[in-house]
C-alpha cells in the first residue's frame, strides 16, 4: 500500500491563492514533497534529511532540517512540530522557496 499526502498551501503576498495537491509515494515523506513540488511547479532533489529530537517524552517535538537542490543551487530548510510529517514537509517546502527566490521563479521580496 503506498502512502497518499493531500497539501494545502496558502501563498501570501501580491497573489495570494490556496493550492491543494495531493500525490503517492513509498512514504508519507516522499508524498508530501511530491504534493509540494506539484504546487510549485518546480522538483527539488532532495540531499540530506535530518530529524532529531528538541524535546522529550511521546509528544516530543522534531526538528527536521533538509538540504535540496534545484538546478544546481542548493538551499537550507528548517522546521519543528510533534508530527515529523508535517515538519519534514515544511522544512521542504522552505527550502524550495528560497531555490525559487534564487532562481527568479518568485520575487525575493515574497
Amino acid at each position: 500500500m503506498k502512502p497518499f499526502e493531500r497539501l494545502r498551501l496558502d501563498w501570501r503576498g501580491a497573489s495570494s491563492k490556496t493550492v491543494i495537491r495531493s500525490a503517492w509515494a513509498y512514504g508519507p515523506i516522499e508524498a508530501a514533497c511530491k504534493a509540494i513540488d506539484q504546487a510549485c511547479s518546480m522538483t527539488g532533489k532532495l540531499l540530506d534529511y535530518t530529524v532529531k529530537a528538541v524535546s522529550a517524552g511521546k509528544d516530543a517535538v522534531g526538528e527536521v532540517r533538509v538540504t535540496v537542490e534545484h538546478e544546481g543551487l542548493k538551499a537550507e530548510g528548517r522546521a519543528s512540530s510533534v508530527n515529523v510529517v508535517e515538519a519534514s514537509a515544511r522544512a521542504y517546502a522552505s527550502a524550495l522557496i528560497k531555490l525559487a527566490k534564487m532562481t527568479g521563479k518568485i520575487a525575493a521580496g515574497k
